[in-house]
């Protein structure tokens, strides 16, 4: 049997000290993880402005989204 290996996770960091808190996670448990954040954390993303963040290019659907992340995804004919 094949073993997937292919992103489970994305984690959307407000600032700094939450990416290292998800490098640290997923450094220890060895998950395949994406973090996303704005300016690598050096730019905090709002809870106000979260939905402008996830109405960009690569979250509209989720062959833009397949593209720009690794993730496995059934197609539809």
């Amino acid at each position: 049997m094949r073993k997937l290996n292919y992103t489970k996770c994305g984690v959307i960091c407000h600032g700094l000290s939450e990416i290292q808190i998800v490098k640290y996670i997923k450094s220890n448990l060895h998950l395949k993880l994406e973090i996303l954040s704005k300016d690598n954390g050096h730019s905090s993303i709002q809870i106000t402005s979260l939905l402008k963040y996830l109405n960009n290019k690569s979250f509209l659907n989720l062959k833009e989204f397949s593209e720009k992340y690794d993730i496995e995804y059934k197609k539809r004919y």
